[in-house]
């Protein structure tokens, strides 16, 4: 009878010894994580919705930050009533996101992306909102630009040009009546730029003529040209109401996958797809070889959910 209750009790004394390690591992693995004081960048003109803002770091001598968005929709007006202004606003730091100051004239022009140029001082420009040739909704055209971030921190543009955004030659798939630029632009290792789209059909909201699609362009010009590689299309499991695909984003993840964010609808949980093949050659191969590459269709491929 001792035997089995000194038994028990080593056992019981292993169990505690045994939860209090694993309690001690947990807390030692666990991340700490500290929030600083939120900073007020911009306050929108009678309730505006401001959305799409994109961080970029230009890594120009000055050490400045570029945060643009895109003003306006949801039910807000853009402009705002009595007032003149852009609809893409675009703010400059140059502590660290401490404080940040609009670009010059913003409510005349003003990006809601910029694309470093490489030199840290210079960056294409990028709208909101594209003009869709309707002749043929083979090609779309953006009012773009290059600008600068001069030495006294002040931001100009050094040139203009109309940048054409193509789909692919084969005429499987056109551009929708309403299509617009969304999320950041990667840089790829072999030099060319990637960037998304989305767009729907024509009509009411919820119920257009066309399905919303996510859309992969790719630029080897940096940035004067762009031409559809892929698509994310609607799937039926978004819902035949659903306002998405749409607002995708694009980052290149710490293992060399590329993973893209987007909304399914404005009701529902975002959805994700990535690459993963680790190498572009492939990448792009399977791009041009299938013109529509959804989550769900990919997953044995080099994108999947």
């Amino acid at each position: 009878m001792h035997l089995l209750l000194l038994l028990l009790a080593w056992l019981l004394l292993c169990g505690r010894s045994a939860a209090a390690a694993a309690t001690a591992a947990a807390t030692a693995a666990a991340v700490a994580a500290t929030f600083e004081t939120p900073v007020v960048v911009h306050r929108s003109f009678d309730g505006q919705h401001a959305w799409f803002s994109s961080l970029v770091d230009p890594r120009d001598q000055r050490r400045n930050l570029v945060l643009s968005m895109s003003l306006g929709g949801d039910g807000t007006p853009c402009p705002p009533p009595n007032r003149t202004q852009n609809c893409s606003m675009s703010l400059l730091s140059s502590n660290g996101g401490k404080s940040w100051e609009p670009f010059q004239s913003w409510s005349r022009f003003s990006p809601n992306e910029v694309m470093p140029l490489g030199d840290g001082s210079t960056f294409l420009t990028l709208p909101y909102r594209l003009k869709v040739d309707y002749a043929t909704n083979a090609t779309a055209a953006s009012d773009d630009g290059v600008a600068e971030i001069d030495t006294a921190g002040q931001y100009r543009y050094l040139s203009r040009q109309t940048t054409l955004w193509h789909v692919n030659t084969s005429g499987e798939v056109r551009w929708p009546y309403t299509l617009v630029h969304s999320g950041s632009v990667v840089r790829l290792t072999d030099g060319s730029h990637l960037t998304t789209l989305y767009g729907h059909g024509s009509g009411i909201y919820r119920k257009w003529s066309q399905h919303a699609a996510v859309y992969f362009v790719r630029s080897v010009d940096t940035g004067k040209s762009w031409h559809l590689i892929s698509t994310v299309p609607w799937q039926p499991a978004m819902g035949l109401s659903a306002d998405g695909p749409g607002e995708p984003s694009t980052a290149r993840l710490l293992n060399g996958d590329l993973l893209t964010v987007f909304r399914s609808d404005s009701t529902a949980y975002y959805w994700a797809t990535r690459s993963t093949s680790g190498a572009e050659a492939a990448f792009f191969a399977l791009f041009y070889a299938e013109n529509d590459i959804s989550p769900r269709q990919a997953r044995d491929k080099h994108w999947k959910s």
